[in-house]
């Protein structure tokens, strides 16, 4: 799971929730400097599917 906090956020936005979620998802938050959240979401997906042709879990984007 790829956590990706608002602009101006840190990882510690997502610290409860990753320790929530305890051992149940591999998670990882990204802080990224595009200047809007889908172009940062563009940038994580791209890197992925570049690395390996996606395993196509089914990926879910979800803003707040």
């Amino acid at each position: 799971m790829v956590l990706i906090p608002a602009l101006l956020s840190d990882g510690a936005m997502y610290r409860e929730v990753i320790e929530q979620l305890g051992g149940m998802v591999e998670a990882q938050v990204m802080v990224l400097s595009e200047p809007t959240i889908q172009d940062n979401v563009a940038a994580v997906l791209a890197v992925k599917a570049s690395k390996e042709r996606l395993r196509r879990p089914g990926w879910r984007v979800s803003t707040f």
